[in-house]
């Protein structure tokens, strides 16, 4: 219930734009850094462990990803969400999608 409605939250309240690598242009992204001083204005966050806690489940849950992590990626590495300026794409746009993830 409350990841729910935090993820749901992201979707409409977090800064996003759109990020273009030599293959393909993501419509929906934002940096690590970003999610996390958003996460900071949330009431459910005390501190960026919190933060830090609550990307990393939304991160394994797939409602976002790394820009660079490709469908082979998933067989050698996990991504996650660390300080910093790595770049991450919203992967389930809409509020059903985060429902049957979560």
């Amino acid at each position: 219930e409350v990841l729910l409605s935090f993820a749901s939250r992201m979707l409409v309240e977090l800064t996003m734009r759109p990020y273009k690598t030599a293959l393909t242009l993501h419509s929906k992204t934002f940096t690590a850094d970003e999610f996390i001083e958003w996460c900071m204005r949330q009431p459910e966050v005390r501190d960026q462990c919190d933060a830090l806690f609550l990307g990393n489940e939304l991160l394994t849950r797939g409602i976002f990803l790394p820009v660079s992590y490709g469908t082979t990626d998933a067989l050698f590495w996990t991504p996650t969400l660390k300080t910093g300026g790595a770049t991450f794409r919203l992967v389930l746009k809409k509020k059903a999608q985060i429902v049957a993830a979560i």
